[in-house]
C-alpha cells in the first residue's frame, strides 16, 4: 500500500473540515430555532425556491386589480381627479 502524498492529507483536511463545519453550523441552527422566529426557515427557503416570483406576482395582481378599477370610476370623481394624458 503506497503512503499517502501531503496533497492528499491535505484534500482528507479540508473535507474533514467542510464536514465539521456543516455538522456544527446546523447544530447551531437547531439550537437557536426558538429564539429568533423572525430568522428564514428551511420551509421559507424551500418555497421560495419553488416559487421564485411570488412577491412580484402578488404585487403585480394588485396593480392588475386596480387597473381593472379605474373603468369603474364614478362620474363625480372624473371631476375630482381629471385623466392625465
Amino acid at each position: 500500500m503506497k503512503e499517502i502524498s501531503p496533497i492528499g492529507w491535505a484534500l482528507i483536511g479540508i473535507v474533514t473540515l467542510i464536514v465539521f463545519s456543516s455538522y456544527w453550523s446546523l447544530l447551531s441552527l437547531l439550537r437557536k430555532k426558538n429564539k429568533n422566529p423572525d430568522s428564514p426557515s428551511w420551509a421559507k427557503s424551500w418555497r421560495m425556491m419553488a416559487h421564485p416570483w411570488e412577491a412580484e406576482n402578488r404585487e403585480l395582481d394588485k396593480l392588475s386589480k386596480e387597473v381593472a378599477n379605474l373603468g369603474n370610476r364614478n362620474p363625480s370623481d372624473k371631476d375630482q381627479n381629471p385623466p392625465q394624458a
